[in-house]
């Protein structure tokens, strides 16, 4: 019997290492940390530490191609330039790549030939602890990925109470 997190998973398991269907079982777990809408963070302190802008929304994860990043800084152009709120920020967290490549462009690159530069915080690596006060202190998460074996972090937003845009 092989256990894997969710049914792509599976579906990769059988495909790929050739296991039959009926030996794989996907068991769904939850987030990887405790957190709830209510637990107490210092709200000033996270935005100084990350330099977070007053009001955003948030993509937190890796930098490869199926996370779809250029649909998140897409997205946000095309909203602001649909009237949308431009003190609405968008904050990139997650550690960049250390090099721009074709599997893993650095998310930067875009955002200049966007014009958006300036209206995106990158915050770097987050702390683990950090990560409640980042998803309830945005507007929405966005996490529009090609490509998941089971999106950890759309769980660890909604269980911050936080509203989250994503793909099927």
């Amino acid at each position: 019997r092989v256990l894997t997190v969710s049914q792509a998973s599976a579906r990769d398991i059988t495909e790929h290492l050739g296991i039959p269907a009926q030996r794989i079982t996907p068991v769904h777990h939850g987030p990887n940390q405790e957190m709830t809408a209510t637990r107490m963070f210092d709200a000033a302190k996270i935005r100084a530490d990350y330099g977070l802008p007053d009001r955003y929304f948030l993509y937190l994860g890796g930098f490869d191609v199926r996370k779809n990043l250029a649909g998140v800084l897409a997205a946000y152009a095309s909203f602001l330039a649909k009237g949308g709120d431009p003190c609405v920020g968008l904050v990139i967290a997650g550690k960049l790549p250390a090099q721009h490549t074709k599997f893993a462009p650095d998310p930067r690159h875009l955002a200049t030939d966007l014009g958006l530069l300036d209206k995106i915080t990158f915050t770097g690596w987050v702390d683990e602890a950090d990560k409640p006060a980042l998803y309830a202190l945005s507007l929405g998460f966005l996490f529009p990925s090609q490509y998941e074996g089971f999106g950890m972090m759309l769980l660890e937003a909604m269980q911050a109470g936080t509203p989250v845009v994503t793909s099927r």
